[in-house]
């Protein structure tokens, strides 16, 4: 099935080197470019060079569920290419984080996918921001102005298992005390 959304004969660059594709979520279209490096800094993948299953069925959870998001504050974890966080632009939510793990060509291929899916009425403030689950959650607050977040998001995220630990820590210092949180995994 991923082979039919990023088949290489005809894939169409983006500028940090990656695949580039179009999604359809509900009747949303999303133009989403995929690290084809996501090394860490061990040189073990990050597995984000797909938008794997989990994160298509956390976006049209949310279409559903859409109340949840509206002007609330958002925080995704494990973003890669972040369908999700983009969906709770689409979707109204007041500021959205979209975070993964410091590797350059994710990141730079995150920013560059908030950018392309851009809507012009939308006035939702979607940054982007470099987390190591369990470090210092200082910098993920800031997009807030230090306020913890009402929803966190997180798909596909849990298969490190000696990472699950760390994610745990990194979501229960950023979410508010009374937040939604939403995690999809197979």
């Amino acid at each position: 099935m991923l082979s039919e959304l990023f088949a290489d004969s005809d894939d169409e660059g983006a500028s940090s080197g990656g695949r580039c594709r179009a999604i359809w979520v509900a009747d949303q279209e999303f133009i989403l470019g995929i690290a084809e490096d996501d090394s860490n800094d061990n040189k073990k993948s990050l597995f984000a060079t797909y938008i794997w299953s989990g994160a298509i069925q956390l976006a049209k959870t949310l279409v559903a569920y859409r109340h949840c998001v509206e002007n609330y504050s958002v925080l995704e974890f494990g973003a890669a290419a972040g369908l999700p966080s983009l969906m709770c632009t689409r979707l109204g939510a007041k500021t959205v984080c979209s975070s993964d793990y410091p590797s350059k060509s994710v990141i730079e291929v995150l920013k560059q996918n908030i950018v392309r899916n851009e809507v012009p009425y939308v006035s939702t403030q979607h940054h982007v921001v470099e987390h190591i689950w369990g470090e210092d959650p200082a910098p993920l607050l800031a997009p807030t102005g230090g306020c913890r977040y009402d929803v966190i998001l997180a798909a596909e995220c849990l298969w490190k298992h000696e990472s699950h630990d760390s994610l745990v820590t990194s979501i229960l210092n950023t979410i508010r005390p009374e937040g939604l949180r939403m995690e999809v995994t197979r």
